[in-house]
């Protein structure tokens, strides 16, 4: 019996991306501020790319191998993406329903030692609202749903995933 050829969520991906890289493989359907439906399809290729990027703005963060990072958001291409590029780093992803808040999600936070978190603009006030009960945390980075995102002044560094991927390294 053969086993798997890939070790690692983000391997695969990156073998997909070279063998069948313009195959859509993932759809997210959106309601549109107008209430219409929209759909956002990523290739193999896409989430590849956008994992690499988003992994050296963790890395120039300071994520490292065997570091530990949370996740709070709903159904999102940057979910699966923060997925991917937390294979790449050798990180450790912790996901966190989106809607936990106060003393459980300072408990998660600072009991798996996340040192920073990726989440939706929707989860960004209970995370700064425990800021303050989590030393390890080191930085938050943003993931916009809203049209016109703004991010707080905060005790620790407050970063849009756009501007994160975007920066170069």
């Amino acid at each position: 019996m053969n086993g798997p050829t890939h070790t690692t969520l983000a391997s695969l991906i990156r073998e997909k991306a070279r063998t069948t890289p313009d195959l859509n493989v993932l759809t997210f359907v959106t309601v549109a501020s107008n209430g219409q439906l929209e759909d956002q399809t990523r290739t193999y290729q896409q989430i590849y790319a956008n994992s690499q990027a988003l992994a050296r703005g963790l890395a120039n963060l300071g994520v490292r191998q065997g570091d530990r990072l949370a996740l709070m958001m709903n159904n999102h291409p940057e979910f699966v993406e923060t997925m991917v590029a937390s294979g790449i780093l050798g990180a450790a992803f912790v996901p966190i329903d989106p809607r936990t808040m106060g003393t459980k999600l300072s408990y998660m936070l600072d009991f798996t030692d996340c040192q920073g978190a990726v989440c939706a603009d929707y989860a960004l006030a209970s995370v700064l609202s425990v800021v303050a009960d989590c030393p390890g945390l080191q930085w938050l980075v943003v993931v916009p749903t809203a049209d016109n995102p703004s991010l707080p002044q905060a005790p620790l560094p407050v970063i849009s995933f756009p501007d994160l991927v975007a920066a170069p390294g």
